[in-house]
């Protein structure tokens, strides 16, 4: 859980679902596809908040 200023490194697909609002599937298909870097950490799969944020601002699409 995140308290005061402090903002946690890497997120589980299921965060990165929820925070987002993709589907976890969705997200676990990006991952599988490589377009959402994940670390392995023994049978952990965590996607870098750097990754997450670097991903969205490159999917950043106008409304026409």
């Amino acid at each position: 859980m995140e308290t005061g200023n402090e903002q946690k490194l890497s997120y589980t697909l299921p965060e990165v679902a929820r925070l987002t609002g993709l589907s976890l599937s969705y997200v676990y298909r990006l991952s599988a596809e490589g377009k959402l870097p994940i670390s392995k950490i023994g049978s952990r799969a965590l996607v870098l908040r750097s990754e997450l944020e670097k991903y969205l601002r490159a999917n950043i699409r106008t409304m026409k």
